[in-house]
């Protein structure tokens, strides 16, 4: 049995209030996808960024440490 590694390729858009999503793998094989942008989902992405910087923030943070020797 001969395994095939393919790459895949995704290209998401919002063009006004609509979503396009265009999928390619393999020797041109394609699949694009209209669908509503949902109109609650900028809300969640912000409140997401917002969360997940904070967190990384405090996260990354470290000591002050005298780097004189």
């Amino acid at each position: 049995m001969t395994q095939t590694a393919y790459r895949f390729y995704l290209k998401i858009q919002q063009v006004e209030k609509v979503c396009l999503f265009e999928l390619a793998w393999g020797r041109g094989q394609q699949l694009n996808v209209t669908i509503p942008y949902p109109e609650n989902l900028t809300i969640f992405y912000q409140d997401w960024q917002t969360k997940y910087l904070s967190f990384y923030h405090r996260a990354l943070r470290g000591r002050v440490i005298n780097s004189l020797t």
